[in-house]
Parts: C-alpha cells; sequence; structure tokens
C-alpha cells in the first residue's frame, strides 16, 4: 500500500502497527525513508508458521508453565505435540485474553476463559507484544542488507501503533501502554511519544473474533484536502459497544459447540467428537453421522451465525439513525468477514435501506494489520466526536494551576484530577450544584523538579513559602487524550511531559 505523500522528515524512521486481535493478531511495518514515498508492508513470516510467507496473522494464543513462564505461542500452540506436551507438563493455555481489558468485561466472564494463575491481562498481553516484535525484528532482518545494523539503528526511536475496539478510552489505552512497557518496547518517560492508538477505520464493520467493531466516519474537504471526521457521537453507541457487540466469530463456534454437545449426549461419540469423530468407518444413522461425518440442516447452521448477525445488523441501524451525515455504504472485514453467510446476509439485510455492503476480496487480515500504519502516516481523521464534544485533534486546551508550600521539595511533582460531567444539561454551572453528575476522569501526574529548582522564596503572613504556577495543557492526539505541563522561565514558555493516569 503506497502514500502519495513523500516523507519530509531529515532522519529515517521505523513505524510498527500491531493489531492484537481475540483470535489472530498481525503486524504492518513501513520504513519512513527522507524524501521519499512510504510503502506500507506486512509481516508475513513467523517462526512458527506451517507455510512460510503465506499469511499475515498469527493465533493470539500463549501457553504457560507453572512458574508462569511463556512455553509456546501463536501458531505453535496449536500444534497437536505441543497440546500433548501441554497436558502431559500441566502448562496454561491462555486465549481471548484481549477481552479482559474491555469496559464491559465484568459482564462478559462467564464467555471469557480465565486468565492463568498469577498472571493479569497486563502480563500476557505484554507476553504477547513482546514476542511479536521479535517476529518482526527477524522479519526486517532478513528482508533487508545490513538488516541487523538497520533494526539496531532505528528501534530506540521506533514508533508503534496499536489498534483498539472503540469501546476503549483513556483506561484501556493506558493499560495497553503499560503492557508495551513492561514488554520492554519503550522506556516508561517515552511512551506517550512513541506509542500511538487507532480506533477502528472509515464506515466499517469489523467482525473479528470477539468483539464486532463499528465505527462512522464521512469525508469532509478542507483546506489541506480531503480528511474524514467521526458522524455519531458516542452516547448512542456506547452500551451496545460495552454490552452488545461481544458477537464474533467464537461465539459461533460456541453456539455449534452447544448444538452438538446436547445432539451427541449420551452417544458413544458424545465426547470430542463435534471435532473428529475417530475411526472413519464410524456412523450413527439416529445422529446423522455417516462415515465419521456428520450431516447438519443449514437451518440449524444459520442458528449459530443469526445472534451475531442480529446485533450486527442492528449496531449498523443505530448507526446510520444517529448519524450526523448520511451513510451509503458499509465495509465488512476482519476474520469473521470470512465468512459467505454472513456476507451474503447482511447485504441482504442491509439492501432495504439502500446500504452497500463490500468487503475486500483478498488479504483481509493483512488489512487489518496495516490500517494502524497507514492511519499513522495520513492522520487523516482530522475531528472526533470525544465525550460527546467534537473537536479538532489539533486543538488545546489550557489551564493554570497553583500549588504553595513552605518546603520546596513538597513541589517537585503534582497530581491534578480532571473532573468529566456525566449529566444532561447542554450547559452545566457548579460543580456543587450537582455533584453527583461529575466523575473523576483520570489524574495528570507531572515531574516539576526542573521548576522547582528555580523558585524564589516568598514572604506571607505566616513566614517564607513558596509558590509553583505551572499549565496543564491538554490535546486530543489522534485518537487519545494527551496532556503535558507548561511554565515561564525568566519569560520563556517551556515545556515538560506529563503522565495521565486512570
Amino acid at each position: 500500500m503506497a502514500r502519495k505523500t513523500a516523507f519530509s522528515a531529515p532522519v529515517r524512521k521505523l513505524v510498527l502497527g500491531i493489531n492484537i486481535g481475540t483470535t489472530y493478531a498481525g503486524m504492518s511495518y513501513c520504513l519512513l525513508n527522507p524524501g521519499k514515498i512510504p510503502t506500507i508492508l506486512p509481516v508475513t513470516r513467523f517462526p512458527t508458521q506451517d507455510h512460510v510467507g503465506g499469511d499475515s496473522k498469527v493465533p493470539s494464543v500463549i501457553y504457560y508453565d507453572g512458574l508462569g513462564r511463556a512455553k509456546a505461542l501463536d501458531a505453535e500452540a496449536l500444534q497437536e505435540s505441543v497440546v500433548e506436551q501441554a497436558a502431559d507438563e500441566g502448562w496454561v493455555k491462555s486465549e481471548w485474553f484481549k477481552l479482559h481489558l474491555h469496559p464491559g468485561a465484568s459482564r462478559t466472564q462467564q464467555i471469557i476463559p480465565p486468565l492463568p494463575a498469577n498472571k493479569c491481562a497486563l502480563d500476557v498481553i505484554a507476553d504477547f507484544l513482546w514476542y511479536l516484535v521479535q517476529c518482526a525484528k527477524i522479519y526486517i532482518q532478513d528482508r533487508y542488507p545490513s538488516g541487523t545494523a538497520l533494526w539496531i539503528s532505528l528501534e530506540d526511536s521506533m514508533e508503534f501503533v496499536l489498534t483498539h475496539p472503540n469501546g476503549w478510552g483513556g483506561e484501556q489505552q493506558a493499560k495497553m501502554r503499560m503492557a508495551t512497557i513492561l514488554a520492554g518496547l519503550v522506556p516508561r518517560p517515552e511512551a506517550h511519544d512513541h506509542i500511538h492508538f487507532l480506533g477502528k477505520g472509515v464506515i466499517i464493520v469489523d467482525a473479528g473474533g470477539g468483539k464486532v467493531d463499528i465505527s462512522a466516519y464521512h469525508k469532509v474537504k478542507g483546506p489541506r484536502g480531503e480528511s474524514f471526521e467521526e458522524i455519531v457521537p458516542p452516547e448512542f453507541v456506547q452500551l451496545m459497544r460495552i454490552e452488545g457487540l461481544f458477537k464474533g466469530s467464537i461465539f459461533v463456534s460456541n453456539h455449534a459447540r452447544e448444538h452438538l454437545k446436547a445432539k451427541l449426549k449420551g452417544s458413544k461419540t458424545d465426547e470430542w467428537s463435534y471435532i473428529k469423530f475417530g475411526r472413519p468407518r464410524d456412523r450413527d444413522e439416529v445422529l446423522n453421522i455417516l462415515n465419521s461425518q456428520m450431516k447438519l440442516s443449514g437451518a440449524i447452521v444459520a442458528r449459530f451465525f443469526k445472534p451475531s448477525l442480529d446485533v450486527i445488523v442492528g449496531a449498523i441501524q443505530t448507526q446510520c439513525d444517529q448519524a450526523m451525515a448520511p451513510v451509503s455504504s458499509i465495509l465488512l472485514i476482519g476474520g469473521f468477514a470470512a465468512s459467505d453467510w454472513l456476507f451474503s446476509q447482511l447485504k441482504k439485510s442491509m439492501k432495504s435501506r439502500g446500504l452497500e455492503v463490500s468487503r475486500p476480496d483478498s488479504h483481509v487480515n493483512k488489512a487489518v494489520a496495516d490500517r494502524p500504519v497507514s492511519f499513522y502516516l495520513d492522520h487523516f481523521v482530522s475531528a472526533r466526536i470525544s465525550d460527546g464534544i467534537e473537536c479538532q485533534t489539533t486543538k488545546l486546551f489550557r489551564e493554570s494551576y497553583f500549588r504553595t508550600s513552605k518546603d520546596r521539595n513538597d513541589l517537585r511533582s503534582v497530581d491534578i484530577q480532571i473532573i468529566r460531567y456525566i449529566g444532561e444539561d447542554e450547559s452545566p454551572g457548579w460543580v456543587d450544584i450537582d455533584p453527583e453528575k461529575y466523575v473523576v476522569l483520570c489524574t495528570v501526574h507531572a515531574d516539576t523538579s526542573k521548576v522547582a529548582q528555580t523558585l524564589k522564596e516568598k514572604i506571607g503572613t505566616l513566614g517564607i513559602y513558596y509558590r509553583l504556577k505551572i499549565d496543564v495543557v491538554l490535546s486530543f492526539g489522534l485518537t487519545e487524550l494527551k496532556a503535558q505541563i507548561a511554565w515561564s522561565d525568566n519569560g520563556v514558555e517551556k515545556r515538560g511531559p506529563a503522565e495521565l493516569i486512570y
């Protein structure tokens, strides 16, 4: 996928896009060379793939031993020899682990496999992130002349772009950023500058293994050419994102599993027979099993898919009804998009609304991995609707804060809470008028030791004291809130990093 604009920075840079899905993960990268038009390329070779170079995705699966060490990852974890070794040595399988970070995870714990003992979701994601980046490292080193030297020269300045579902907010982004830090990919002080997040694309139904994610954008023309704006306020879809869209392809498998377990209950082919039926000559005419194969009617199979289809159709209709601009087409992507039945039924359902449904003819999984890198290169979302307020991505929100203390050391760091209004009043007044409608969104934490060193003594009624004055500068980046602090040093404004703690 080639971009049309040449890279204008004076130094080379490497951008690595990572998509960790519920069931599969993929990566794309871009070497940015000054004066050259960037090209996004997929990572298509992983150490445990059966077909080398044939795919750009790997299973999101890890086996851990009793000491919490990762023993097998991605396709290796699905090999029969590994499965047998795992059973013999008591390894624990971790899958669907990304779902544990979702805001609605606590309401769906009964369908999400538990994490290994003494492991939290961040630990597992960090292990998988580290593994994926090692795969990218080997791939790039092997692909280019002097590849090892190339990687070494660029790895300290590498930019990471991580995808995430639309239901995620600052808290989930902060956790993903921490997982990246735990993986040793980016030092903590540099995490905000080198880790970026991407909500899913433009008029897209992203049907993955665990979750179906839907976004609506429209194209606008501005001084800098065409760009895209998000057109559905999040309050209309937030509940659906949190609860209703856990209907990816894994739930089709669950419906099929429950049907077969009930159908085969009490028969000699009960255990594991919905995967294999043993000997080639096994048959049970009552259960429609002939030559070790069960025959299921199309109506029964359709019942496995229908709950997912109904949720997707309902979510699309909600987006279209609430959109502030007309929607004319739908793009179906993700691993679940490979289902011809889902695609045909979605087209049929949307035809009555005059909506065209399409999907990529090939490389669906590559497209999922390419999107974060493409997003980073283009910065294509010029306006987002964040917490119900439309804003330009470059717009800054700035407020001054003061702290005083008799001890200058007390002013070496600050923590300032950012309060969010969750009520329905379009022009809320004082906080104490309706206090239950104000909640803490996050806390801005900043190291102000450099500022504190320059403070001069002041004299007050209670004696000597120090006064710290800083501005907190909030900005909406590509998809997330970011913060800095600013202060004046002999009339010159200086800025420093700040961390958002959720």
